[in-house]
């Protein structure tokens, strides 16, 4: 026997404004999410790229006082403009280690305008006997 069904007069197909507001919004979440995201990975890459030059301009500067002998005792500090590079500022301290014929000398590279704490620093013994460097 055949029992016909009573008709809905509500709709079954397709979403209702709520499910799609609700849809629209946890997309707009997740995409709020992956935008921080994405941009904290980008400050973290320049981070990481300054770090590096900083690294790489100390080693520079490290070569050049002892390779030319210009700093022979106390404390220097400059730019790398005879480089190219208007970022950065250089300090250089050159102090007795202690041990005889034997100096340290530390180079420290900082953001210019920036105090040296978070400096990217060598420091390295240099031999002060005759015909040493």
């Amino acid at each position: 026997m055949y029992l016909p069904q009573a008709k809905s007069s509500r709709r079954t197909q397709g979403f209702t404004l709520v499910e799609a507001l609700v849809c629209v919004a946890l997309i707009s979440g997740g995409v709020a999410i992956c935008m921080t995201t994405l941009s904290a990975i980008g400050r973290a890459q320049i981070r990481i790229a300054d770090r590096e030059t900083m690294q790489r301009l100390a080693i520079r500067k490290y070569d050049e006082l002892v390779i030319l002998g210009t700093l022979t005792t106390g404390q220097a500090n400059g730019d790398f403009v005879d480089v190219g590079n208007t970022q950065f500022q250089w300090r250089a301290d050159r102090s007795p280690s202690g041990v005889a014929n034997l100096d340290v000398l530390r180079v420290d590279v900082a953001p210019k305008g920036e105090s040296y704490v978070h400096a990217t620093e060598i420091q390295c013994l240099i031999s002060t006997a005759k015909g040493g460097a």
